[in-house]
């Protein structure tokens, strides 16, 4: 009778500060049942990883950094439309009506 029960071991300089992102996409048929295969004993993941065109396209794992200062930050492309008010400039407002109307 074999097991259900499959587990990560994790290196121990991670200690707690691990998530699934870290296992890679090699495993992820096996540490979900999908197949009873490991990574290298099926022969299709094999030829698809030892494949030089494979390796040009193919990026290196690399885990979730969410939360981390690592993050992706997207660039800024647009401009604030609401601005604090400091409670001393005068509004703008008027003036711009007043410039688009003539």
């Amino acid at each position: 009778m074999t097991s259900r029960c499959r587990w990560v071991e994790f290196n121990p300089m991670v200690k707690w500060d691990y998530d699934a992102s870290q296992i890679t996409a090699k495993w992820h048929g096996w540490i979900h049942y999908k197949t009873d295969k490991l990574p290298k004993d099926d022969c299709a993941k094999f030829c698809l990883y030892s494949c030089c065109w494979t390796q040009c396209w193919l990026l290196p794992h690399e885990e979730n950094l969410s939360g981390t200062d690592k993050a992706f930050y997207p660039f800024k492309t647009t401009k604030d439309h609401i601005a604090v008010w400091d409670g001393c400039s005068v509004s703008t407002r008027a003036a711009k009506a007043n410039i688009c109307r003539a």
